[in-house]
């Protein structure tokens, strides 16, 4: 599907596991209106997080996550059962 080169080391869709979708706001040209595009968070086999975000029509754009960026967007889209299935059980509040 898509393919990146970063810092050397390449980031492919189609050998990573997809894990979830879901929309990436953006700032405007106004600084107060949010544009949201679609894009897709994947984990590589080596444990590496990206996402990969449609930033305009026919152009994808690669974000590369941390183990803790990947954390928040999990919870933040309160997709608990992929938080454990990725992350881990959290403790009990």
């Amino acid at each position: 599907m898509a393919r990146f080169i970063s810092d050397g080391k390449l980031y492919d869709t189609d050998t990573a596991q997809k894990v979830c979708t879901f929309q990436k706001g953006f700032k405007g040209i106004i600084d107060i209106i949010t544009v949201y595009k679609p894009a897709t968070l994947y984990k590589t086999v080596k444990g590496t997080w990206f996402t990969v975000c449609e930033v305009s029509t026919n152009e994808l754009r690669l974000f590369e996550e941390t183990e803790e960026s990947a954390k928040e967007l999990l919870s933040d889209i309160n997709t608990v059962e992929l938080y454990i299935k990725f992350i881990g059980k959290p403790e009990e509040a």
